[in-house]
């Protein structure tokens, strides 16, 4: 049995095109005089390895193809996408390329290697977008470079580096990189920049191309090993969640039992505060009438018989507390700390507010009988209204004719007379000559003194007035 063997060559399609030569004597800067070739006919180079097979015109005397140094394209009618290849075969000394407007797309190091001896190539105004790895690998004598107003992102980062006699280099107008360099040490400077800001996607295409066999295994094995702990996380998410589940329900039934101790609690510090509010005004009765031995002993029984109450309450609910509640706090603070406050603030808005302390008691007095005092209590009740929410201050009102004897008690001779008391003694007196009897000048007044809940009393005998002091 015969084995057929079929191989396969791919021969690249090659255009040829035919050129028109006008032969002329130019000068550029740095390189001198020499022979040029300029382009005269429109031809349409828009397929790769175009090449020119064909080459007419009409040469100076005594000059000939040899002498051809330059060729040069700078029409806009001339559709030239490539640079065409074959002008080596009839201009072999070629040391200038100069094609502009000419829309060229793309150079590949196959386009300049035929023209070794190229020390010009100037390609401004055409479409370039990047310039590929060894460019001008086969160009060493390169001495000017003109690359500008084309649209060029990526320049591979080495592409200079076989460039030793690159004095020129314009690259301004490109999308990467916007100079030129016009001496040898500008040029190294700009290099630099060109590889720093315009060789990013050649730099991640010389990694991956340096992967190899080794690596590739190396990335398998660690792809395997991040699948596992993948796997792993997955599952223990799932226990981190029954978990979470568990805790959750052990948090409610805990919050349960901690809301049902402190309410016994409260309770029990409901009893202790209503006792003491109980014998609070026992002692503000007492403290107006007689001072004799039988009142001072009845004063202090009722004073024992209160401390062992309040000592009896108080061992319970300590007791309560910290061997049932406490405990349960500690464990669970960050669930409850909200909720002793709110019981707290729930109980005081239900009507039942701590009684403060005498030392912290002000009182503010108003005589009202007079046309003035007739003409001033609209004020005065306004006055009340806008203290009652936020301070302390207990606003009353009190007629002289039918309580004579303690206005004469504060030397009240003028009505209406205001005045301020604070533990049972008075502090100050409203100065109507200097303040403004308005509801403003009233509030800052008060607030000068104390900042406490404010009550409104009426004050119609003496033991209301004694209640009113505290």
């Amino acid at each position: 049995m015969k084995t057929l063997w079929f191989e396969f060559f791919f021969i690249p399609f090659v255009s040829a095109v035919e050129i028109n030569c006008e032969f002329r004597n130019i000068s550029w800067g740095g390189v001198g005089l020499f022979y040029d070739c300029n382009l005269q006919n429109d031809p349409r180079i828009t397929s790769l390895y175009t090449a020119v097979t064909v080459v007419n015109g009409n040469h100076q005397l005594p000059m000939n193809n040899e002498k051809v140094q330059g060729f040069t394209s700078q029409s806009s009618s001339q559709i030239i996408n490539y640079i065409p290849h074959g002008l080596d075969k009839f201009f072999p000394n070629l040391i200038s390329i100069d094609i502009n407007d000419g829309r060229i797309k793309e150079i590949h190091q196959k386009d300049l290697e035929q023209y070794p001896k190229l020390k010009i190539l100037d390609l401004f105004e055409n479409d370039i977008e990047y310039l590929e790895k060894d460019l001008f690998k086969f160009n060493t004598e390169l001495q000017i470079v003109w690359i500008y107003n084309n649209k060029i992102t990526q320049i591979y980062p080495t592409i200079f580096d076989h460039l030793n006699n690159l004095k020129r280099l314009w690259l301004t107008n490109n999308k990467c990189i916007n100079k030129n360099k016009e001496d040898r040490s500008g040029v190294l400077e700009l290099i630099k920049e060109v590889k720093e800001n315009c060789s990013s996607i050649f730099s991640v295409l010389d990694q991956l191309n340096n992967l190899n066999e080794t690596n590739l295994k190396n990335f398998q094995i660690i792809k395997n090993q991040i699948t596992e702990s993948l796997s792993k996380i997955l599952n223990l998410k799932s226990d981190v969640k029954d978990i979470k589940n568990d805790l959750i329900d052990k948090l409610k039934k805990s919050e349960t039992s901690i809301n049902q101790k402190f309410e016994i609690t409260a309770k029990n510090m409901t009893d202790i505060i209503q006792i003491l509010m109980k014998q609070q005004e026992k002692i503000s009765m007492i403290k107006f009438g007689e001072q004799n031995e039988e009142v001072n002993q009845n004063l202090n029984n009722l004073k024992n018989e209160t401390s062992q109450q309040f000592l009896s309450l108080k061992a319970e609910t300590i007791h309560q507390f910290f061997f049932i509640a406490l405990p349960l706090i500690c464990l669970f603070t960050s669930l409850n700390i909200a909720m002793i406050y709110l019981c707290c603030r729930k109980y005081n808005k239900a009507g039942k507010p701590q009684k403060s302390s005498s030392s912290n008691d002000a009182e503010l007095e108003e005589r009202n009988l007079c046309p003035f005092s007739k003409k001033i209590a609209p004020v005065w009740i306004d006055v009340a209204s806008s203290l009652k929410t936020s301070h302390e201050v207990k606003i009353a009102e009190l007629e002289c004719i039918k309580n004579k004897k303690i206005c004469d008690e504060f030397n009240v001779n003028s009505f209406p007379t205001f005045k301020i008391f604070k533990n049972g003694k008075e502090i100050s007196t409203f100065d109507t000559e200097k303040f403004n009897a308005n509801t403003e000048n009233f509030v800052k007044f008060a607030k000068s003194f104390i900042d406490k809940k404010v009550e409104n009393l009426q004050i119609n005998s003496k033991k209301s007035f004694a209640k009113c002091l505290g």
